[in-house]
């Protein structure tokens, strides 16, 4: 999986290096497609520095940034996972994530056709009482209060479908051919 990499001149158009993504940083489930970024540090951060869920070896606000691609929905528990990627973060610092969108990417199928390790789901269009469904998150009734809760006030959720085909039938993974089926969070965490 690619998908940092895919992102990159997205992000540069969109000038995130610059507003977001500097500074000291951690990638979280970096894998072998590492963040890069123009001005700062990125630690990789994967299965063999620990436990993503916790981040038992990182310290409480350290961080300028805390970053994760396509990770979350892997995770054993949003709560803990965000929860403990908001700990880490310095207050003013940000909170940058992706995750697949439950329409483009699992074309609102569960479990996913494409990666059954996807644990939940994620759209800004579904609500869990739309696919009966408690490991499914709406980015405003759900992921929104939660990030609140955590001290992290949500700056953008950006739906991010750069060469996606919506002609195409939904049996065809699209990532594949490079396409981008991601929402984008972006969160700063309060003062």
């Amino acid at each position: 999986m690619t998908e940092t990499s895919k992102s990159y001149s997205l992000r540069i158009r969109e000038c995130h290096f610059e507003k977001y993504l500097k500074g000291k940083g951690i990638d979280i489930g970096a894998g072998p497609d590492p963040l890069v970024i123009l001005d700062g540090t990125v630690k990789s951060y994967d299965f063999k520095q620990g436990d993503a869920n916790f981040m038992e070896d990182q310290k409480d606000s350290i961080y300028d940034f805390v970053y994760s691609s396509h990770c979350l929905e892997h995770m054993k528990s949003v709560r803990t996972s965000l929860f403990n990627w908001c700990r880490i973060l310095k207050p003013g610092g940000y909170l940058y994530i992706t995750i697949p969108d439950f329409e483009l990417y699992e074309k609102c199928n569960w479990p996913s056709n494409f990666n059954l390790d996807h644990k939940f789901s994620f759209s800004s269009n579904y609500k869990r009482s739309d696919v009966n469904r408690i490991n499914h998150y709406n980015i405003a009734e759900d992921l929104e209060p939660l990030l609140n809760s955590y001290n992290v006030n949500l700056i953008e959720a950006v739906l991010q479908d750069e060469g996606y085909d919506y002609s195409l039938p939904a049996k065809i993974d699209q990532t594949l051919n490079g396409a981008l089926v991601q929402i984008n969070i972006i969160g700063q965490k309060r003062l």
